[in-house]
C-alpha cells in the first residue's frame, strides 16, 4: 500500500499535465505555467474546471454544461470556442482536427480523460480513502497517507470560483474530507507524537 502512495504521488512527475485545485488554481503543461493568455478566454478555464469537478460522472451533454455554467447564456459557437482554448491550452502543438488527448467527445457529450493529468484533488481524495481504508489493520499506513493528503491540501477548492454555484458542494466535500482527516490523523498520532497530534 505504500507502494500505492509512491505512484500516486509520483504521477505529479510523469504527467504531461499538473492542476492545483486546492489553495489556488494553477496549471503546467510539462514545465510551463499556463497564463490567461495561453487559455484565450476565461470561459475555457471556468470549462476546464467544471470537467475536473464532474470527472467521476458519466459524459455530460453540451447543454447540460452550459446550464450548469453559464444559465444558457452560450450559443453554438460560443462553447466549441471555449472547448477550443482548452484544447490549445493543453495540447499547443495538436494538428488542427486530429483527436485530443483530454477531451473526449461522442455526438453531444463530452467527458475529460484525465489519466495523463495529475490533479491535486484527486491525490488528496486518493490518499484520505487509503488512509481511511486501513486505519484498523495498519495505522502506520493510515498516518502516512493521512500525512501526505494534509501536505497535499493547501486550501480552499477553486478559490477563483467561490461564488460560483456549480463549485459550491465539491468544495465544501473537499472541506470537510480535509477536516475529518485532520481530526484521524491527530487521534492516531496522540500517543505516538502528541505534539504532532495537537498541531
Amino acid at each position: 500500500m505504500l507502494d500505492q502512495i509512491t505512484q500516486i504521488l509520483a504521477k505529479k512527475e510523469t504527467a504531461k499535465v499538473s492542476v492545483q485545485t486546492l489553495g489556488d488554481f494553477v496549471v503546467f503543461v510539462g514545465e510551463k505555467k499556463l497564463n490567461s493568455k495561453d487559455w484565450g478566454r476565461d470561459k475555457s478555464i471556468q470549462l476546464f474546471q467544471f470537467f475536473l469537478l464532474a470527472r467521476n460522472r458519466k459524459a455530460l451533454l453540451k447543454d447540460t454544461i452550459v446550464d450548469k455554467l453559464w444559465e444558457d447564456d452560450l450559443d453554438d459557437q460560443g462553447f466549441k470556442v471555449a472547448l477550443h482554448g482548452i484544447n490549445k491550452a493543453l495540447e499547443p502543438d495538436r494538428k488542427s482536427h486530429s483527436e485530443t488527448n483530454y477531451l473526449q467527445r461522442n455526438g453531444h457529450t463530452y467527458q475529460l480523460n484525465s489519466e495523463d493529468i495529475f490533479v491535486d484533488s484527486f491525490a488528496f481524495e486518493a490518499m484520505v480513502h487509503i488512509g481511511n481504508e486501513h486505519i484498523n489493520d495498519n495505522p502506520k499506513i493510515s498516518i502516512e497517507a493521512f500525512r501526505k493528503a494534509l501536505e497535499l491540501h493547501k486550501g480552499t477548492f477553486l478559490p477563483d470560483r467561490i461564488y460560483e454555484d456549480w463549485s459550491a458542494d465539491e468544495r465544501e466535500r473537499l472541506q470537510l474530507m480535509y477536516l475529518g482527516t485532520s481530526m484521524e490523523l491527530a487521534e492516531l498520532l496522540l500517543n505516538e507524537n502528541p505534539f504532532e497530534s495537537i498541531q
